[in-house]
């Protein structure tokens, strides 16, 4: 009885899933794509409009501000929106020049700005962990205008699962352990 209790505890407090990864390698290049799994991705500012691209430069797959592989017009934002709070964020991503003004941003469900920070501007892939935050509904990368082609290369990211949603979970296990044991 005891040890049932024990696992009840430890499924009740389980507040995270699994990390999930898209690693732009894995897709298609070549293809236009708005959804992966539970993420929607758009090209949400000034500028070019429609799916963003995912294609090949020097041997990696990039997720583009643009739906035609890294090449002009662009669109200033990129952006990804998850279907449900997530946490554990940590992104690969390449600024493609000298840009300084590129900026990612955090929202929660309301689309408030949980924090944002700046990019590295230069011609490599850089990884960027934002694994603390959580509440995280869409992620933005904001080049200031329309102008300037980046791309993402990997996201990965952590689903949250409601802690009020498992305690009454847990709720409900020992009331029904209470109902049984007095049956018997």
């Amino acid at each position: 009885m005891r040890a049932f209790i024990g696992i009840l505890f430890s499924l009740a407090f389980a507040s995270t899933a699994n990390a999930t990864v898209i690693d732009m390698d894995d897709i298609a290049s070549g293809s236009n794509v708005s959804t992966i799994g539970d993420v929607t991705f758009s090209l949400a500012g000034e500028g070019e409009s429609g799916d963003p691209s995912v294609t090949t430069y020097s041997g990696q797959n990039y997720m583009w501000n643009s739906t035609d592989d890294h090449y002009y017009p662009t669109n200033s934002i990129l952006k990804a929106e998850f279907s449900s709070d997530v946490t554990g964020i940590i992104f690969d991503f390449n600024n493609h020049g000298s840009k300084t003004t590129t900026t990612w941003s955090l929202f929660d469900v309301i689309g408030d700005l949980i924090v944002s920070g700046s990019l590295i501007a230069d011609r490599s892939i850089h990884t960027y962990d934002l694994s603390s935050y959580t509440g995280v509904r869409s992620i933005e990368w904001n080049n200031g205008g329309n102008n300037w082609s980046f791309g993402l290369t990997r996201l990965e990211y952590t689903s949250e699962v409601p802690v009020p949603a498992t305690l009454a979970l847990l709720g409900l296990g020992l009331i029904g352990l209470g109902a049984t044991r007095r049956k018997a």
